[in-house]
């Protein structure tokens, strides 16, 4: 996985764990009040418009979060990563859930009522601190989505993406990292706003380049630094990743 260096990715690129500098008797007590549930890959675990009267917790697998259009237009959010919580509607206290949530791989997840949820949160502030910090930065990526499409050609969106998800969810291969999710290039395109042939084309380019490799549907990033800076990769200091 990446290891931060001072000043290399945004604070916000990182996974933020809720149960992070949490004690373990916190932490059981939080799991006692929530119900263990398994949800096999395709699954949701909640669609817009669902009652937005709980929490959830991802303790294993993956899921994304996306939002679709009365016209059937996809859009990606973000994917949510073991130890993270979502579910938005039911941590804000909306009335109804705007977004859909699926699993793309088998996931155990905890769910819990918004009530018991808002009291967990009043008995321990380092698990509200946890919950804010990842609300910050979920909305920071927003913007970022926002600025990127802008001011960014599809091909440096793509590059950017790709280093976000090598970030999060990416096992070390030698000096290489591969992605470690089902995500395949309809996905890729639906998180940059763009169509499926043209993250094709973009990554057959980045494979000439000899950034990425492709392996039976798998993408591998080769070589991180120059794609950093070929999508103008801009962070407050240093840009360099180093790897563990």
């Amino acid at each position: 996985m990446l290891e931060r260096r001072v000043g290399d990715s945004p604070w916000y690129w990182d996974c933020v764990h809720l149960f992070d500098g949490v004690d373990e008797a916190a932490k059981d007590m939080f799991l006692r009040h929530a119900i263990k549930q398994t949800v096999h890959k395709g699954q949701h675990l909640f669609r817009a418009d669902d009652d937005a009267d709980k929490v959830f917790y991802l303790e294993d697998g993956m899921a994304r979060i996306y939002h679709l259009s009365a016209e059937g237009e996809l859009t990606i959010y973000w994917y949510c990563v073991a130890g993270e919580l979502f579910g938005a509607g039911g941590i804000t206290g909306c009335r109804k859930q705007t977004v859909n949530s699926q699993a793309i791989s088998k996931c155990t997840v905890y769910v819990m009522l918004r009530p018991i949820f808002e009291q967990m949160l009043k008995l321990n502030p380092q698990i509200s601190y946890n919950a804010l910090k990842l609300m910050g930065a979920r909305l920071r990526l927003a913007c970022d989505t926002i600025v990127d499409m802008r001011s960014q050609k599809a091909s440096e969106r793509v590059a950017l993406a790709l280093l976000r998800l090598a970030h999060n969810c990416g096992v070390p291969l030698g000096e290489h990292i591969k992605l470690d999710a089902p995500i395949t290039h309809q996905e890729i395109a639906n998180i940059v706003g763009t169509c499926r042939q043209t993250v094709s084309e973009v990554l057959r380019d980045l494979e000439k380049r000899g950034f990425i490799m492709q392996e039976s549907r798998q993408i591998i990033v080769t070589d991180p630094r120059s794609m950093q800076r070929y999508a103008q990769f801009d962070s407050a200091e240093d840009e360099e990743y180093a790897w563990s």
